[in-house]
C-alpha cells in the first residue's frame, strides 16, 4: 500500500468511525465452536488465500497445497475463481478482497439501492451490487454447468473483505436462480463489511439458517491503546464496522458471527442484531476527539494490515 493510498484513505475511515459507541465484550457468554467446524473454516481460509494468487501460474503452490483435490474451473477477473473439490464433492466459489484503490472507492459508495431480482424493500450497498453485476452472469453459468455434471454436489461460497459482501450477493442470486439447491449452499466470509438493510439480513438468515459463517478476529488479542483521556480496547479490523450506523440503524450484518479471539473460535448469536459479546463489543471508545487522536496515519495503516487474511488461522506470507 503506497503513501498516497493511505493519505486518501484516512479521512474516509475517520468520518466513518466517529459515530461509534462504547461496548465491552464478555467471552464468558459465548460457546466455543467445535473442532470440526473450526477445521473447515480454516480450510476455507486456504481457498480464500488462493484467490490472491495468479491462478494460472500458482494453483498448485502455497495456499493451494492445503486443497490438493481441487480443480480450477473458472477465473473471475479481479474478483476470484470457481473450482470443484472432488473429495468434498463441492463447488467452491471464491471472492477476493479489495486490492486496488478503485475497489475501495466501490466499497465506500454507501447508497442503498434495491437488490436485483428481489422485492423493492430489499436494499443493498450500491458499490457492492455494481461490483457483483460484473461477474454475476459468469457465476450463474458456471454453477449451472457444474450442478449439471455433479447433481449431488454442495456449494461453498467463500469471501474475504469486499469478497465477503460479494459472497452474500452471490448466495442470494444463486438461491434465486436455482431454488432447488438452496439447502446445499454454505457461505464462509472473513472480515466482511455490512451489506444492506434488515430485510436483506433477515432473508439471508432465513434462506441459509446456520450455514452462513461470518468470521471475524481480534487482532493482537485485544490490543490496548491510550489517548490523553481514555483507554481503548479495540479490535483493529476496521472493515467489519463498515458502513457505520448513526442514530438510524440502516446497515446490518448477516449470518452468524464466529469470532477468532485468544486462538479460540467463539460462536456468537445468530439473529440480525450484532452480538456485543463478540467483535462489535470491542469498540470501546467514547468521543470524536479521542478517536481523531487515536487514528494517526501509522496506526490506521496497521489497522488495515490487521484486516489482511493472514490475521486468521494461517499466515501464508505472500500467499503464492
Amino acid at each position: 500500500m503506497n503513501n498516497g493510498f493511505k493519505t486518501l484513505l484516512l479521512p474516509i475511515v475517520v468520518m466513518s468511525l466517529v459515530a461509534a459507541v462504547p461496548f465491552i465484550s464478555n467471552k464468558i457468554e459465548l460457546e466455543v465452536a467445535s473442532f470440526d467446524l473450526t477445521s473447515e473454516i480454516a480450510l476455507m481460509q486456504s481457498y480464500a488465500s488462493a484467490s490472491y494468487c495468479n491462478l494460472n501460474k500458482y494453483w498448485r503452490f502455497s495456499a493451494c497445497l492445503k486443497t490438493p483435490e481441487t480443480q480450477l474451473v473458472a477465473h473471475l477477473p479481479d474478483a476470484g475463481y470457481i473450482a470443484y473439490n472432488s473429495k468434498l464433492s463441492s463447488i467452491i466459489i471464491m471472492f477476493s478482497g479489495s486490492s486496488e484503490f478503485e475497489d475501495f472507492i466501490q466499497d465506500v459508495m454507501k447508497e442503498l439501492v434495491p437488490l436485483d431480482n428481489y422485492p423493492s424493500e430489499f436494499l443493498v450497498h450500491k458499490g457492492f451490487q455494481v461490483s457483483y453485476r460484473n461477474i454475476g452472469n459468469q457465476v450463474l453459468k458456471s454453477v449451472a454447468l457444474l450442478i449439471g455434471s455433479y447433481p449431488t454436489t454442495t456449494i461453498r461460497i467463500v469471501g474475504h473483505s469486499l469478497g465477503g459482501a460479494l459472497s452474500s450477493l452471490a448466495a442470494l442470486h444463486i438461491a434465486h436462480a436455482f431454488p432447488q439447491i438452496i439447502d446445499s449452499i454454505t457461505v464462509f466470509t472473513f472480515g466482511q463489511p455490512r451489506i444492506g438493510n434488515r430485510h436483506v439480513a433477515e432473508k439471508i438468515n432465513l434462506l441459509f439458517k446456520d450455514r452462513y459463517y461470518r468470521v471475524t478476529h481480534e487482532a493482537d488479542i485485544g490490543i490496548i491503546r491510550k489517548t490523553s483521556n481514555v483507554t481503548l480496547n479495540w479490535a483493529r479490523d476496521v472493515v467489519t464496522f463498515f458502513p457505520t450506523n448513526n442514530e438510524d440503524k440502516v446497515w446490518y450484518h448477516c449470518g452468524r458471527e464466529y469470532w477468532l479471539s485468544d486462538n479460540t473460535l467463539f460462536e456468537c448469536s445468530s439473529n440480525a442484531e450484532e452480538d456485543l459479546n463478540c467483535s462489535t463489543g470491542l469498540r470501546n471508545y467514547t468521543n470524536t476527539e479521542n478517536l481523531l487522536e487515536l487514528l494517526i496515519l501509522p496506526t490506521l495503516y496497521q489497522d488495515i494490515q490487521d484486516h489482511a487474511l493472514n490475521s486468521y488461522f494461517y499466515d501464508f506470507g505472500d500467499y503464492c
